[in-house]
């Protein structure tokens, strides 16, 4: 088996020192012609005790294992493969790859995140489900049912899932008149049950996924959880899961008379209600037909791990209520990961949880990955409407080694939510796309703060006087760099130089600061402030250019508009004033998960 592997996962598995092994896991490409990509690595036996259920069910599908993982310390040979596994070895020195047991190996090669991108979308499948469980252990276990079986069901996951498995599960495009159903071909397969694609247009279930789904909804630009750093772009598809109740009673194969039977034996049953986003990878080359069946393995593999929050909560009673069920895409993971969570817990009583998932996948343990403020879908009032990660499409000027923001980001500018900020604004604007990083990398909840919540915190702390709320005064570096601190607990860096010519000679610092902390920097100088966002850095000419967010765009939040108008731009150092005096306010990134 032909294969390549992502940038994340090669940079994750050179990370480790320790010996170690484990499970890869990744996505097999249908056209026989592409290479099966790795893309996610799973540590033997790490986290199962920890999670109570296998990790792998956090990987959707069709992420499949493909083979085996070993971290050494200069031992570069195979690992212990099955036929048709392929192995991957890191010594220290090299990766290297392994096609089946006994070959030689070879350097493992990486799949640039565009040709992945090319390959593969993504689906997201909106539900609501019930599930109920009953504890057997509290019935009485006098007088047993006459009916075998009656008691010993101890839920409804298996049906749910069987359900999914059926022609009964459909799928409706949210952008269009599309309606898939599962499972009714004579392979397994499923079928078009209502065929509106883009503009009206009737499809059938031999056609590509690709061409169809992407005519019908057009793909989006990813700027939570971190994917939108790397100048690529995501194409989703949005579904919601019906169920087609005719079909069921269709199917029927024999007429009964229905029969009614009354038990007055106490039992306890817990449900709970889980609703939210089993999101899938799409093959775009796979026929329209065998989509729904990946749909339909997305919601089963929720509905499963939505049994096990189900019997958590039996356990912790403080843990009952709905569940919610998400997605995140971390950037420096590369994969996603499938999550369900309870509703009403905090989010510092699931720290052993999620620490447990970080270690059984090798993530980093400094930063969070797999909150809920991670997922690809935002939960209401939370992220804004703004334009997200608009410097992904542009390549930097090629002076050096670009070092740039790391994941996503909100485009905040004058004018935006009819707030008449022009020629004042600019400095409250910079601060909230710092604000809108920290909520889509998951460090933070609170919501974007106005102009007004800006100035009051200020007041509060004693940095300005009880006339500022409701003023036209500017902030500058400082003040920003008090409200993340006050607001937020989010401390910064500050550097100040004397004019804009000495930036260029700060080129080394801003670069270790991309690298690092990977958050946006605000800048201001004179009467402007703009969002630093990346430097092109050559250490041998000192050349620096500057990535540049510019605040001052009074535009549409459209993408075409804002680079059309230098909303975004690379810009050479002679860019700043060389005589006005700068401040940097270099926010820092917490070290948590």
């Amino acid at each position: 088996m032909a294969l390549a592997a992502t940038p994340q996962l090669i940079e994750r598995l050179r990370a480790q020192k320790e010996v170690t092994k484990g499970d890869i896991y990744g996505l097999v490409v249908e056209d026989g012609k592409s290479p099966a990509v790795a893309m996610a690595m799973l540590v033997e036996g790490e986290g199962q005790g920890e999670l109570g259920h296998p990790p792998s069910l956090l990987l959707p599908p069709p992420l499949t294992r493909l083979g085996m993982f070993k971290v050494s310390e200069g031992d570069s040979t195979c690992p212990d493969l099955e036929a048709g596994e392929v192995g991957i070895v890191w010594d220290q020195k090299d990766v290297m790859y392994f096609c089946g047991p006994g070959e030689a190996g070879e350097p493992l090669t990486t799949l640039p995140q565009a040709q992945l991108n090319s390959l593969f979308a993504l689906a997201k499948v909106s539900f609501t489900l019930e599930l109920w469980s009953r504890d057997s252990s509290r019935e009485s276990l006098r007088d047993p049912s006459p009916v075998p079986g009656l008691h010993s069901k101890k839920g409804n996951a298996t049906v749910l899932c069987e359900e999914l498995d059926s022609a009964a599960a459909c799928f409706r495009l949210r952008s269009g008149r599309l309606v898939l159903h599962n499972g009714s071909g004579e392979d397994g397969s499923g079928g078009v049950l209502c065929g509106g694609g883009g503009g009206g247009a009737v499809v059938g279930g031999d056609e590509a996924a690709g061409g169809v789904l992407f005519k019908a909804a057009a793909g989006k630009k990813k700027g939570g959880g971190g994917g939108g750093s790397g100048g690529s772009t995501q194409q989703e598809a949005t579904f919601q899961l019906l169920f087609n109740r005719s079909v069921s009673a269709a199917d029927t194969t024999s007429a009964a008379a229905p029969v009614v039977r009354v038990d007055s034996r106490e039992t306890h049953v817990l449900s709970a209600v889980v609703s939210g986003e089993a999101v899938v990878y799409l093959d775009k080359g796979a026929t329209l037909k065998a989509i729904p069946n990946v749909l339909a393995n997305g919601v089963a593999q929720q509905v499963r791990l939505a049994e096990y929050w189900l019997a958590k909560q039996r356990a912790e009673p403080g843990l009952r209520g709905p569940l919610t069920a998400l997605a995140t895409l971390p950037h420096a993971a590369g994969h996603l990961l499938s999550l369900i969570y309870p509703e009403a817990i905090d989010e510092d009583k699931l720290k052993g949880y999620r620490e447990a998932v970080h270690q059984a996948f090798l993530l980093p343990l400094d930063r969070p990955m797999v909150r809920r403020g991670n997922g690809l879908t935002p939960p209401p009032g939370i992220r804004p409407s703004a334009l997200a990660n608009p410097h992904a499409s542009l390549s930097p000027p090629g002076l050096g080694v670009a070092s740039v923001v790391s994941g996503g980001y909100m485009y905040y500018h004058y004018l935006q939510g009819k707030s008449d900020d022009k020629g004042w604004g600019c400095a409250y604007r910079s601060l909230q796309t710092i604000v809108s990083w920290y909520q889509l990398q998951g460090y933070t909840s609170r919501p974007i703060p106005s102009h007004k919540e800006i100035q009051k915190c200020l007041v509060d702390i004693g940095d300005k006087p009880a006339d500022f709320i409701g003023s036209k005064k500017w902030i500058g570096s400082t003040e920003v760099g008090f409200v993340l601190e006050t607001l937020y607990k989010i401390r910064s860096r500050f550097i100040c130089v004397s004019s804009g010519a000495e930036l260029a000679s700060r080129g080394g610092e801003l670069a270790l600061h991309f690298e690092t902390q990977g958050t946006p920097v605000m800048i201001g100088g004179g009467v402007l402030a703009h969002t630093i966002l990346g430097v092109d850095w050559n250490q041998d000419t000192q050349q620096t250019a500057f990535l540049v967010l510019d605040p001052h765009y009074t535009g549409s939040d459209d993408l075409s508009s804002a680079l059309a108008k230098g909303g975004v731009a690379w810009k050479n150092s002679d860019f700043w004033n060389a005589t006005a005096f700068y401040n940097l306010c270099l926010p820092q990134r917490p070290v948590c998960i």
